[in-house]
């Protein structure tokens, strides 16, 4: 007695539209899988910066808003040199303080240029570093912004890359 092979008939009389609509069905379930792993991703990573943001006090917020005056100064300056400033004792001339240096909010002390772009407490809490670029004739700047416990802030400008 032979035995039928139903599925080998079914196979034979499938409609290849079946087919088809199977096919597209798979492929819109990956695409549909791939695009949540995606979002998810990029909600985690959103997340995460949110996270390891550094929490400012207010004292660090003023620190920041007391450095963009000296950055409108190096800014006044490119506009009437041309160029940026060798120095930020250059710049003091542009400060809108009637020539006198910003205080820094920790100590109420004027701020001071650090002359380095490393961080080292205490010495430079409250203080600012200033960097001229100077490649290939093309000219920037860097205004690092120093806070209780590390580089707060670095304005930039000009030819200079975010560090």
């Amino acid at each position: 007695m032979m035995g039928l092979d139903f599925d080998r008939i079914a196979a034979e009389h499938a409609d290849p539209l079946d087919d088809s609509l199977q096919d597209f069905d798979r492929r819109r379930n990956y695409a549909t899988y791939f695009i949540a792993f995606v979002v998810i991703a990029v909600l985690a990573g959103v997340i995460m910066l949110f996270v390891r943001a550094p929490k400012l006090d207010a004292a660090d917020k003023q620190m920041i808003e007391r450095a963009q005056l000296l950055e409108v100064a190096i800014t006044e300056y490119y506009a009437s040199h041309a160029e940026y400033p060798d120095s930020l004792a250059l710049v003091a001339d542009y400060f809108p303080t009637k020539q006198q240096w910003p205080s820094e909010p920790y100590n109420s002390k004027p701020m001071e240029e650090t002359g380095s772009a490393e961080f080292t407490a205490p010495a430079s809490v409250g203080m600012v570093h200033y960097e001229k670029i100077d490649q290939e004739g093309k000219t920037g700047y860097r205004l690092y912004v120093f806070g209780r416990e590390d580089v707060l802030k670095v304005f930039w400008g000009g030819y200079a890359m975010e560090p």
